[in-house]
């Protein structure tokens, strides 16, 4: 029971103002829903009257019979949208067939039971995690699991930001001024864990000594290694190369740059676990043997893809020497899956593959919360939980005004402003600029900070990347944008290259069904073959492309490989 209090603390939600369970307007499901918020009220009234029966003449504690309450209200609405989505998924099958001309319609109607329920605007932050932490793994047979646990001393881990300062005052990075003080993330001493994730006959201690190092997904909100078992486990056993999968801290409760620093502080653990960094870990962990970064591949997929590239633009573009040599030597290369590179959430695809991605459509609209209770996961990554966070470790301007957010400026700052000779000029226009700038404004700062959005950032000399998108996801043109730009940043190098392979009909994160969609299994041997090439050789002169049947071909509709000599 007590398991059940846990994740529900949200507000309960007030019958007078015009919530909604609505799913967007291009939704099938519309004609359900009137009736279907109807019977969720008699659910509610009637689970109301059986707690209060429930709690008369014992002594219940208020609180938790008022948790249980909307537990109950939670879960009667959730229960009830399972229905009306099963009676949406039939009728559009009736009446539109599959959206897409390689989807059956176990797949058509698979992606819509996900899209309706991405879409059920009753998630709250709790309910999620509280799934999620229940959530069963899905462990391939052939692959071992062992859990690792190491400490990290923050305060050694950002001295490698302040080694790189020089370096960074001479480019053109130091116009991102980078996030070490950060009140927000002020615990200097924390605990991360992963996974490795391995065949049996490749110990983590043996002589086998490459790695896969691997950086989970979910919006920089959600996730963790057990979720993302079956994929690593998948990974490892066709690579034959151990995985390493790290679980990073998450927002709202640990806001950029905690996962950055955490992702960097796992790159740290592969390639020297005797680290000062790690000085606070238990003596009685067995450590590994040091991994080279050379034999290092770092992956990820969503926004661990995206954390993984804006790992390589840290460690290429801020943690540097004055002589430009690298403080940390980058990895060996990268394979990013369906990344998110783009918080700023612009690009047309965005709205061009609304109906057919399972993303929430609605989360282009940065300033606006995905669901009812449950803010757009930009600004849980932003902002935290205080949206008047200080944003002086990002902002590209200098004014004190324009660092934070106005509606928790000091009253003593408000009076400052009104004394000023515009204000006393009667300027209330400047009064209003300069105390009126939203939190919309600091946010579109912050997401094109090359750390938070890499798609911002430096690409040249950064080792070889693979992408795999979908061709019907909504971050379909951030990839493509990516690879553009990587190109255009290594024209003359043969060791710096790209390949991007955008595959025919597939959505977000298609990856993790490779059991049963022939399109995820062919990215799985593409990731197979893309490693084992770059961990023989980083030059695209060297690199032969896999070699596919005429079914396979017809599964990729984009394949880009970017090197100019």
């Amino acid at each position: 029971m007590e398991a059940l209090f846990q994740f529900m603390t949200f507000e309960e939600l007030d019958e007078n103002e015009p919530h909604s369970i609505d799913s967007p307007s291009e939704s099938p499901t519309e004609p359900y829903y009137r009736s279907v918020k109807n019977v969720i009220k008699i659910v509610r009234t009637a689970s109301s009257l059986a707690l209060g029966r429930f709690g008369r003449g014992k002594k219940v504690e208020t609180t938790k019979r008022a948790v249980l309450t909307r537990t109950v209200h939670q879960l009667s609405a959730l229960a009830l949208h399972q229905v009306t989505t099963v009676l949406s998924g039939v009728k559009s099958l009736v009446s539109t067939g599959t959206l897409r001309p390689s989807w059956d319609k176990v797949t058509h109607f698979g992606l819509h039971f996900i899209r309706s329920n991405m879409n059920f605007q009753y998630h709250t932050m709790g309910l999620v995690r509280f799934g999620q932490s229940n959530m069963i793994s899905m462990t391939p047979s052939g692959v071992t699991v062992e859990k690792c646990e190491f400490v990290v001393d923050r305060s050694k881990l950002v001295t490698y930001e302040r080694d790189g300062r020089a370096y960074q005052q001479s480019t053109e990075c130091w116009r991102y001024p980078v996030p070490v003080e950060d009140p927000l993330n002020s615990s200097e001493i924390y605990t991360l864990d992963g996974e490795w994730v391995t065949k049996p006959t490749h110990s983590r201690f043996s002589k086998h000594r490459r790695i896969i190092y691997y950086i989970h997904g979910g919006a920089y909100i959600l996730g963790n290694a057990i979720m993302y078992r079956n994929l690593t486990g998948i990974l490892a056993k066709n690579t034959g190369i151990p995985i390493f999968a790290i679980n990073y801290r998450l927002a709202p409760e640990n806001p950029f740059p905690a996962a950055l620093h955490d992702a960097l502080a796992g790159y740290l653990w592969l390639i020297d676990p005797q680290n000062s960094v790690f000085s606070y870990t238990s003596p009685d962990i067995q450590r590994h043997e040091p991994y080279a970064p050379q034999d290092i591949i770092i992956s990820g997929d969503s926004a661990g893809g995206g954390l993984a590239m804006a790992l390589l633009n840290y460690l290429n573009m801020y943690l540097r020497d004055k002589n430009t040599c690298s403080i940390i030597p980058l990895p060996r290369g990268a394979i990013l899956l369906s990344p998110w590179v783009d918080l700023s959430c612009t690009s047309k695809s965005w709205s061009e593959n609304q109906e057919l991605d399972f993303l929430p459509p609605h989360a282009r609209k940065l300033h606006e919360p995905v669901f009812n209770d449950f803010q757009h996961p930009v600004y849980s990554y932003c902002f935290g939980e205080n949206t008047g966070r200080p944003l002086d470790i990002l902002s590209p301007t200098g004014s004190e005004f324009l660092n934070r957010i106005p509606s928790f400026i000091s009253m003593k700052k408000f009076e400052e402003a009104q004394s000023s000779k515009q204000a006393t000029n009667g300027d209330d226009a400047w009064i209003q600029q300069k105390m009126g700038e939203s939190e919309r404004d600091a946010i579109e700062r912050f997401v094109r900070h090359p750390l938070v959005s890499p798609i911002f950032g430096e690409f040249k000399d950064l080792p070889p990347i693979l992408i795999q998108a979908g061709e019907c996801e909504l971050l379909r043109d951030e990839t493509v944008a990516l690879a553009y730009k990587y190109k255009t940043h290594n024209k003359d190098s043969d060791t710096s290259w790209i390949r991007h392979e955008m595959y025919c009909d597939m959505i977000h994160d298609f990856q993790l069904a490779s059991a049963w969609i022939p399109a995820a299994s062919l990215s799985i041997k593409q990731f197979v073959h893309f490693t084992h090439s770059v961990l023989e050789s980083t030059k695209f002169s060297d690199y032969t492309p896999l070699e596919l049947t005429e079914e396979e071909g017809k599964l990729i509709k984009m394949v880009d490989s970017h090197c100019f000599k």
